[in-house]
């Protein structure tokens, strides 16, 4: 293996061509790959052909030399130096670039002794060094290149995924002009460097923020009365370096606000006027306002003999078994929003109960409530996604964007528990046993319709290259508000490499409605 070295300044390399490097000196000290790289031109020939190299991001500003290396064990190629450069061709590094020096056959040629440039697939890396001797490895560049007869054919590189997760402070409900804060948490194998636009529904909330530590927050008054569907979508400052996420939606209520809280009134009564130990004794309590609501606590002395929400300006609680004697009640109203209304007792009232002397009998009243049933259906069993196409960066393979057939969830059961539906994918086949990977399969769910009463929000986009190998979230209903039917839809996109062999491929989307 052969050293090459080279002192020069420090330099950063952003998304640019890279195409003079150096080789590591023994004793460098590794780092994990910080990004990722490809080639210029994607493709040409081992013989002729001199390509430079594309890093997906900058290397640390106290950056002294850069290396470039390629290997493939099974060839024989260690280690093998790709490029040389200078102190000008580093300066000039972040402007024009620099030619490539040598074709893969040259490379190999240049060996000692000299190597042959069999089929395969070859590693590219770039190394960014602190130094001359012993250098450490500040951060590292990866990909790799196809070689297939007198052809090489740089291999497309996905960006790591990242996931981006909502809090919203104070939590629902609350009223009008009240400031909530969103913050928006991402996280991600990569660094994580971009901004984040926060939504309500598809409005965008303000401008995007500037993620910082890995976070980004808005306080906003604005959200006017009602239901809001609260998201925050990551957008990356490259693409190439790490992928957007959207984060689960936030549902979010805001009622209308009162400017002073308003005082109540609350009186007791009860009934029958001259119960007997037999008896059933009702005390209700009447608040005013009557548009007032909360809960209201019966007492007797200092004991709750029963609890009841407020509705329609009133409350009540029944009371069997009273001993004879005389028993003192009083009724306390504590209101839903005590931004609203002040809370209020009822002045005591006396209850005079008698013994009982005749008979009674008694009866036990029976009704039973079904359990019901979670039911998922599609309208159809297959989708064609047509004919992949070549895009116009001649770098993979895409499909046109179909819809999946529609997915019907029905919701008969008791106890309104909510629910969720996940939909995943395997490899994709064809008959002579090529594959596809599921990861390059991606979608953007959306509802389709629901029952007045629902409240079911779509989930996060999948996109190409994270894809569907996972279970993804196709849409869910929460805890109260799932019973009825609704019919939920994704737009499927397909992004394959360029390297796919031909032929028909098929694979199986698995709905799971939890």
């Amino acid at each position: 293996m052969r050293h090459n070295f080279r002192r020069v300044g420090a330099v950063g390399l952003a998304a640019t061509v890279v195409t003079g490097l150096v080789i590591v000196g023994a004793g460098a000290a590794s780092a994990a790959s910080t990004g990722t790289l490809t080639g210029a031109p994607a493709t040409g020939s081992v013989t002729y052909t001199a390509f430079s190299v594309v890093t997906s991001d900058l290397c640390p500003a106290d950056t002294a030399d850069i290396s470039g290396v390629v290997n493939n064990a099974a060839a024989g190629w260690n280690d093998v130096t790709l490029f040389t450069t200078s102190d000008t061709e580093l300066r000039n590094l972040n402007t024009s670039g620099m030619p490539a020096q040598n074709t893969l056959l040259s490379i190999a040629n240049d060996q000692s002794p000299a190597l042959t440039v069999p089929n395969g697939i070859y590693t590219i890396r770039v190394d960014c060094l602190d130094g001359i001797l012993f250098p450490t490895v500040l951060g590292s560049f990866e990909g790799s290149l196809t070689v297939a007869g007198d052809t090489y054919t740089f291999n497309s590189v996905a960006a790591p995924a990242s996931t981006t997760t909502l809090v919203a402070t104070p939590s629902s409900p609350q009223s009008a002009g009240t400031a909530i804060t969103l913050k928006a948490s991402v996280t991600s194998t990569a660094a994580v460097a971009g901004t984040v636009q926060f939504k309500d529904g598809g409005t965008d909330l303000g401008s995007p923020v500037t993620v910082a530590g890995g976070s980004a927050s808005l306080t906003t008054s604005s959200l006017s009365t009602g239901n809001h569907s609260l998201t925050a979508q990551f957008i990356p400052t490259s693409a190439t370096s790490i992928a957007g996420s959207t984060s689960a939606a936030v549902p979010f209520v805001i009622n209308t606000a009162t400017a002073d809280p308003v005082a109540t009134t609350t009186t007791l009564s009860s009934s029958p006027s001259a119960p007997t130990t037999a008896d059933v004794v009702s005390l209700t309590a009447t608040v005013a306002p009557a548009n007032a609501t909360g809960t209201m606590t019966f007492k007797e002395g200092g004991t709750t003999v029963g609890t009841g929400t407020v509705s329609g300006g009133s409350s009540s609680v029944s009371l069997t078994g009273l001993t004879a004697g005389v028993h003192t009640y009083t009724a306390t109203f504590s209101p839903a929003a005590a931004a609203d209304f002040l809370a209020s007792t009822a002045d005591a009232i006396t209850v005079t109960v008698t013994t009982f002397t005749g008979a009674s009998t008694k009866e036990t009243i029976t009704t039973n409530v079904p359990a019901g049933t979670l039911v998922i259906t599609t309208s159809g069993s297959s989708v064609d996604l047509g004919s992949l196409a070549l895009n116009s960066s001649n770098n993979l393979l895409v499909s046109s964007i179909k819809d999946i057939n529609p997915v019907t969830v029905t919701d008969t059961r008791a106890g309104n528990l909510g629910w969720n539906v996940n939909g995943s994918v395997g490899d994709f086949t064809n008959a002579a046993g090529d594959t596809i990977g599921g990861q390059y399969l991606g979608w953007t769910p959306k509802v389709i319709s629901q029952a007045s009463v629902q409240n079911v929000t779509a989930g996060g986009v999948a996109v190409p290259g994270t894809g569907l190998t996972t279970p993804h979230l196709l849409g869910s209903a929460p805890n109260g508000s799932s019973l009825g039917t609704a019919q939920l839809g994704a737009t499927l996109v397909m992004q394959a490499p360029t390297s796919t062999k031909p032929g028909t491929y098929n694979t199986t989307l698995t709905l799971t409605a939890i």
